[in-house]
């Protein structure tokens, strides 16, 4: 579904909306989300967040939408200047490696408790020499219990997830 996703007259948040929506519902995944990197800021932008029955109640009990939550100074954040820099794949099983700054202790002890989230992969969006932005894979699973074919199939999708939003910001 992923491959027929149109470019025409979608927004990059429509667009970002649409990818996360497929990814999230086909791999089964606790949530999928892709923000916009913004270089000069220094900041990852929301653009879309799909997730479960489970987590999307835990977010409202909670009253927060990670949809709007924008992770400021991304230079000091240590796991995610690793990730950009690499532009490659990174795994953490901890939310206070990416939101630390952006919500508070509670609201990330909440999560993890409240949802079945166990893993998370953070994959670069890159075009040519910069960084688009930033997909968040959110597993019910721990990854390394992915088989091969399972995280070739998750890489194989980056860079068409890439193009889809360059193309939408045209």
């Amino acid at each position: 579904r992923l491959y027929q996703t149109s470019t025409l007259a979608l927004t990059p948040e429509e667009m970002a909306q649409a990818i996360t929506d497929i990814i999230q519902q086909d791999l089964n995944l606790e949530f999928a989300a892709i923000l916009h990197f913004e270089k000069n800021k220094s900041a990852l932008i929301p653009l879309s967040l799909s997730g479960s029955k489970r987590l999307l109640q835990t977010l409202s009990e909670i009253g927060l939408t990670l949809r709007t939550v924008t992770i400021n100074d991304v230079s000091k954040n240590v796991f995610l200047v690793q990730l950009l820099n690499s532009k490659s794949q990174h795994v953490t099983h901890v939310l206070n490696d990416i939101w630390g700054s952006a919500i508070t202790k509670e609201q990330l002890l909440a999560i993890q408790n409240g949802s079945n989230l166990k893993t998370m992969l953070l994959s670069s969006l890159v075009i040519g020499k910069g960084i688009l932005g930033v997909l968040i894979l959110g597993f019910n699973r721990d990854y390394e219990t992915l088989n091969t074919f399972e995280k070739e199939s998750i890489k194989s999708f980056i860079v068409p997830i890439s193009l889809l939003l360059y193309k939408s910001y045209l």
